[in-house]
């Protein structure tokens, strides 16, 4: 027989308290029928900030509009109303962690009485998952919960090899958003990006408009630095009228080259299904997507603000941002700085270095991931990207294929099986359906 004290409440353990993480928790607090005690294990001083809205430099915008980034997919306008702002606005990114966090303060508040929220604020090293999950801290702090949520956010991309030996760490910043980071950068610096995308982007803003004199080199294989969104933004047509289970990549692509100037257009219509797209196709076929998509597609669907776009186009006209179509082939630590070597034959000279490559997806690059999948735990999603899911739900699939079923993923864990796993649209949508199954399981097991 079931203890009545603990049928009548529940606890759920996070493991990650950044976006994906916090909203789990709001949505936990304002969901349940019994009271529910959810522990949050975060190292970061507070919650809804992770990587992507941890900076504090009001030039950081986000790159989807107000209207889009409610977290609540019943309440479009929750956030724009909470900002104050208008629908096409793009506001820092700061404020939307300051968002998150009173998302999740309201819903504590709201919450059936006896509910409560603990940040422990120590890194997870170990875990179990059956038969019933338990977690143990870099403190050797211990708490078994009855639910277990893998939110762990997109893993810190690695320094290329080129630039892992013989830099010393005076010259390389292998993580731009570790707090301080960016503070070696001189004034009259040479700084060369690695990487053109969103996170070049804010450094390249950061360091220009901060440190006097500073000239800035970014490169990448294809040289792309991500598209802006229209000005002023509009909302996405409906999704084409397809047979999703006999669509190609190769008619996706069509259909994108034949939107011409409407192309923003068509790649956000395409949002509601691209989950189901990409579950349609086998791995070679994902893999013939991500050879015939890959960088097209990520430059033009997750963009910038306008405004950004138009301070990246000033720099660049000004000469002090560049931007080349090259890999890494040497670095070469020197009295002065870093000569690099760029495989279109063309020597950079650095004072600093940044990696800007973004996130691998792969859940081996995560200690617990790795720690998962080497126990059997887990296994890899589609071309070796998050982890194998349901679907439907999130509960972590175990090495065998089994559904785990106190264990559900959200955000970034998702990648491989659902394509698109990283902006707040889709995250709002995992996080309630997280909500809902971590209710479920508990009714499920008759607790």
């Amino acid at each position: 027989m079931v203890d009545q004290r603990q049928a009548d409440r529940i606890r759920v353990g996070i493991v990650g308290g950044g976006a994906s993480g916090t909203l789990v928790a709001a949505l936990l607090l304002r969901e349940s029928a019994v009271p529910v005690d959810v522990v949050v294990f975060e190292p970061r001083a507070a919650l809804g900030e992770g990587v992507a809205y941890s900076t504090t430099d009001e030039r950081h915008l986000l790159n989807v509009p107000a209207r889009g980034m409610s977290a609540f997919a019943d309440d479009p306008d929750h956030f724009r109303a909470w900002a104050g702002v208008e629908p096409t606005a793009f506001v820092p990114r700061r404020r939307y962690a300051e968002y998150l966090r009173s998302v999740l303060a309201d819903c504590l508040a709201a919450a059936v009485p006896g509910s409560e929220l603990t940040h422990v604020g120590e890194r997870v090293t170990n875990l179990g998952l059956t038969p019933s999950p338990w977690v143990v801290t870099e403190n050797d702090t211990y708490v078994a919960v009855d639910h277990l949520v893998l939110a762990l956010g997109n893993d810190a991309p690695p320094v290329p090899d080129v630039l892992a030996a013989g830099l010393p760490s005076s010259r390389l910043v292998a993580d731009p958003w570790a707090p301080g980071a960016l503070d070696i950068v001189q004034p009259g610096d040479r700084v060369l990006l690695v990487g053109t995308g969103l996170t070049a982007v804010d450094v390249a803003i950061s360091v220009c408009s901060t440190v006097r004199g500073v000239r800035v080199d970014a490169v990448s294989r294809h040289g792309l630095l991500p598209a802006a969104h229209a000005n002023p933004w509009q909302p996405a047509p409906a999704a084409p009228d397809w047979d999703l289970a006999s669509t190609t990549p190769g008619d996706v692509l069509r259909y994108l080259r034949a939107a011409g100037s409407d192309w923003r257009g068509a790649l956000d219509s395409l949002r509601p299904i691209t989950a189901t797209l990409g579950q349609s196709w086998d791995d070679r076929t994902r893999s013939d997507a991500l050879r015939r998509l890959g960088r097209f597609w990520d430059v033009h669907r997750h963009r910038m603000a306008p405004s950004i776009a138009s301070v990246l186009d000033r720099l660049m006209r000004s000469g002090r941002l560049n931007v080349h179509a090259a890999s890494l082939q040497s670095a070469i630590s020197t009295a002065h700085g870093v000569d690099v070597l760029l495989s279109c034959g063309d020597w950079l000279q650095a004072d600093r270095i940044v990696v800007c490559t973004g996130p691998t997806g792969r859940a081996d690059r995560d200690p617990l991931g790795r720690l998962l999948l080497a126990r059997g735990q887990a296994q890899e999603g589609p071309l070796g990207l998050g982890l194998q899911v349901d679907p439907q739900t999130g509960h972590l699939l175990d090495g065998d294929g089994q559904r785990v079923p106190n264990v559900t993923t959200v955000g970034p864990p998702r990648r491989g099986v659902l394509w698109e796993s990283t902006a707040m649209p889709e995250i709002r949508v995992q996080a309630a359906g997280v909500a809902r199954a971590v209710l479920s399981d508990r009714v499920a097991v008759g607790v």
